[in-house]
């Protein structure tokens, strides 16, 4: 039987251009968020990486370049 359970990651993204984040309080440093999924397109020239959280929240990156980090913090 699979069982789910809680990870505690840091994903890094490098060569960033631009971001847009929405139903995000970044004032909250408390706020967890529950990756949900990742969706990339491309267009022309530039990237546009969509991070979807739970609770209808979302950051959308974009940059020319695609060079990610996955750490698990429980390592640590």
């Amino acid at each position: 039987k699979f069982k789910f359970t809680n990870t505690y990651n840091v994903c890094k993204f490098e060569f960033i251009e631009n971001v847009v984040a929405k139903n995000i309080d970044q004032k909250d440093s408390k706020l967890k968020l529950k990756l949900m999924g990742i969706d990339v397109m491309k267009i022309d020239k530039q990237y546009e990486i969509n991070l979807l959280f739970s609770d209808n929240r979302f950051i959308t990156l974009y940059s020319e370049i695609i060079e990610v980090t996955l750490e698990d913090l429980k390592k640590k």
